[in-house]
């Protein structure tokens, strides 16, 4: 959708699809940042004035959404009334969702966030499916390392470990949760 140093002159609401915003590093290598499922608004706790954007945008798996110029934005907010009560709204359901992503990565072992990770997505994105819930989405063990703060030798060793064995199982088009009660505990234990 965009990338760092990109003009940032519109925002951008997410109604269906996956997107991520990642960054390159001093060595050039790209970090994961964060998942962005339906409803985000992608770009609008960026300054308003006139400085590129932070991060790269790119999109997971396909769906739609709203481009809104900044300019509109600001108008609803100087504004008041209804334009600028649904900014606000808008900026709250950002701050709950930078404060999820928080209590994702905050605490726990390596095992645990990547469960949390992993509930999250099926919330989002969970299709039945003859072996489990299905979860179109194909992220790297790379990236998926990135998102939960861990080296990928750590989340590769986790992947491996019977109760994860035993609650998912990833697959070339995405992830099938075998067993989603597990997968909760494994999340929340």
């Amino acid at each position: 959708m965009w990338q760092a140093g990109d003009a940032d002159d519109w925002v951008f609401v997410l109604c269906q699809g996956l997107a991520m915003s990642s960054y390159l590093d001093p060595s050039g290598e790209q970090r994961v940042v964060q998942l962005h499922t339906r409803g985000s608004v992608l770009g609008l706790l960026e300054p308003f004035d006139g400085r590129p954007r932070a991060f790269d945008v790119d999109i997971l798996v396909s769906g739609w959404g709203m481009k809104v110029p900044r300019a509109t934005v600001r108008s609803a907010l100087e504004s008041g009334g209804a334009g600028a009560m649904g900014v606000v709204k808008l900026m709250v359901h950002l701050l709950h969702s930078s404060n999820r992503r928080v209590a994702e990565l905050g605490y726990g072992s390596v095992e645990q966030r990547v469960a949390r990770i992993l509930v999250r997505l099926v919330e989002n994105y969970a299709l039945e499916d003859a072996r489990g819930l299905l979860v179109p989405v194909a992220l790297s063990k790379t990236h998926l390392a990135q998102l939960v703060g861990c080296r990928l030798e750590t989340l590769v060793r986790t992947l491996k470990q019977p109760e994860v064995l035993a609650a998912v199982s990833f697959q070339r088009e995405g992830f099938v949760v075998l067993d989603a009660p597990g997968l909760r505990r494994l999340a929340a234990a």
